[in-house]
């Protein structure tokens, strides 16, 4: 058995109030930690909220502040952290997922690849262009970003890459509320793997934000279910299910590659 908990820290997040959001932040991971948690989950943007238009400003890199002392926390509590924040690479602003070890270190970053060009996030950051994945004692994870759960070719690709969980994190609204569960378990039944998501609660100008942070076993079958009230969802997993699963049912073996033929078709009937 390779059991690993995991705790979703489903909070409220304050715009452009960093220093409020990470003391919030950090009694959550205190508290995750104390259940004996490996890995602690943050919505997206947790630091500064959602403020597209003063990104520029609002960005700062791997190395700021902020990040510093999230990994300072990371190596206090011996826990895995995972959220989204606004970072300035170079020129660029990204939304951006380091992931974080429990010894502090920076094990790598996702980059958001799929903008929201609905709300005109591509007007404001740049796209990631790379897959990333985390290799961690009790197995292989992988980072995606709200939107990202509306593309299957994000997380088919992961599966190839030998990923056995997916962490998502996300600020997601109202009334687009069902179509977050529903994507989170088709992604885990389609890749059959564990699809874990952190969303956010709480209200930004007009928007609220519908929590409902959960996880999918590979078989789809929820394991947990938040409301939209704050809370810290904690739950352990065996790994191996994924393994077993696929030897079960492999769906993943049977996969063809789909082409549409290009020849014009004739009317059905006999000659």
């Amino acid at each position: 058995m390779r059991k690993v908990t995991i705790s979703l820290a489903q909070m409220d997040v304050m715009l452009a109030r960093p220093n409020e959001n990470l003391a919030n932040g950090a009694e959550l991971i205190a508290e995750a930690a104390r259940r004996g948690s490996d890995v602690i989950l943050l919505p997206e943007l947790w630091l500064n909220g959602y403020p597209l238009r003063d990104s520029i400003t609002t960005a700062e890199p791997l190395s700021g502040a902020h990040l510093e002392n999230l990994r300072a926390l990371a190596s206090r509590h011996r826990i895995a952290i995972i959220g989204s924040f606004l970072e300035q690479h170079g020129d660029r602003v990204y939304n951006s997922a380091p992931v974080i070890s429990p010894r502090g270190e920076i094990m790598g970053v996702y980059r958001k690849m799929y903008l929201f060009s609905y709300m005109h996030e591509d007007d404001y950051l740049s796209r990631g262009g790379e897959l990333s994945t985390f290799s961690f004692p009790w197995g292989k994870a992988a980072v995606a970003i709200c939107y990202d759960i509306r593309f299957p070719e994000l997380f088919r690709a992961y599966a190839d890459a030998g990923v056995e969980i997916v962490f998502v994190v996300a600020e997601w609204p109202h009334p687009r509320m069902p179509h977050w569960s529903l994507l989170l378990q088709a992604r885990a039944v389609e890749n059959l793997y564990y699809v874990v998501g952190c969303n956010r609660v709480g209200r930004e100008g007009e928007t609220v934000y519908g929590g409902a942070s959960a996880a999918y076993d590979p078989w789809g079958k929820p394991i947990v279910k938040g409301g939209e009230e704050p809370l810290l969802l904690t739950f352990s997993i065996d790994l191996d299910r994924v393994s077993e699963v696929r030897r079960q049912f492999p769906a993943l073996e049977d996969r063809r590659q789909a082409r549409l033929s290009r020849r014009r078709q004739g009317p059905v009937g006999r000659r």
